[in-house]
């Protein structure tokens, strides 16, 4: 591993919320720590083409397409910090403390584990 590529998801774990990283295809990753039914890290990535606007989807860290390039946002971007998501991290530029956080808890995690389970068998007997 050079200095700014990340070749392993154990790689990923010294990394902070809010690093930019790009793909060597140039789809640009932001990672985000969420709080949607429990605590976990993610990669963002933006629409196709581009690093501005909201994040459109989300993938887990085992999955994000290796290598990683470290980025950084161009310096003259300036971010009203628009939108934020649950842990109070901008989800225009990745800037984490925008806002209060909202963690969304469930009272029940093995419920959201097999709700998972079961879109997931939904959406193999759809391919």
């Amino acid at each position: 591993m050079s200095e700014n590529t990340i070749t392993t998801v154990e790689q990923m774990a010294d990394l902070t919320a809010g690093q930019w990283a790009l793909t060597d295809d140039g789809k640009a990753y932001c990672l985000f720590d969420t709080h949607m039914g429990f605590p976990q890290r993610m990669w963002g990535s933006k629409a196709e083409g581009g690093t501005k606007g909201y994040v459109r989807s989300y993938t887990s860290l085992e999955t994000v397409p290796l290598p990683l390039h470290l980025a950084e946002i161009d310096s003259d971007y300036e971010c009203a910090h628009a939108q934020a998501n649950e842990c109070g991290q901008c989800t225009i530029c990745g800037v984490p403390g925008v806002s209060e956080a909202r963690p969304l808890v469930l009272v029940n995690v093995g419920e959201f584990q097999a709700i998972a389970a079961h879109n997931s068998r939904i959406a193999e007997a759809a391919l």
